[in-house]
């Protein structure tokens, strides 16, 4: 997490308060220019230095306590996690047929099996 540029926390328990995941030592030791999200900030929040509404900057760490209903972030990941892996499925492809370019840096790294042997542990 130290060296993250982005966490995001949504942890909630219904009917009582976030628990904390991210304390204000762990936020210290951050990265200047992280951004942490967090969605619980309601419940009292998942980073210690969380405010509801309030954009917090902590030795450089920008906290974000929002309000923003955790559930109506899933479509958007999943629209995100959908063009990903449509732009991948593009990348690896030409016309109808898939394209084994093993020189281009996304293919090798993502090509675990070929004709059948495992290429990389």
């Amino acid at each position: 997490m130290f060296q993250a540029d982005l966490v995001i926390t949504t942890a909630n328990i219904p009917g009582r308060k976030a628990p904390i995941l991210i304390t204000e030592e762990q936020v210290m030791q951050m990265k200047n220019g992280a951004v942490i999200i967090d969605l619980a900030a309601a419940q009292g929040g998942n980073c210690e230095v969380s405010e509801i509404n309030k954009t917090i900057v902590k030795n450089g760490v920008k906290v974000i306590g929002t309000s923003i209903d955790p559930r109506s972030v899933s479509t958007n990941a999943s629209d995100l996690y959908a063009k990903n892996i449509y732009n991948y499925i593009i990348h690896l492809t030409e016309g109808t047929n898939f394209k084994w370019d093993l020189e281009e840096e996304i293919t090798d790294e993502t090509l675990i099996v070929q004709n059948g042997t495992i290429r990389k542990n």
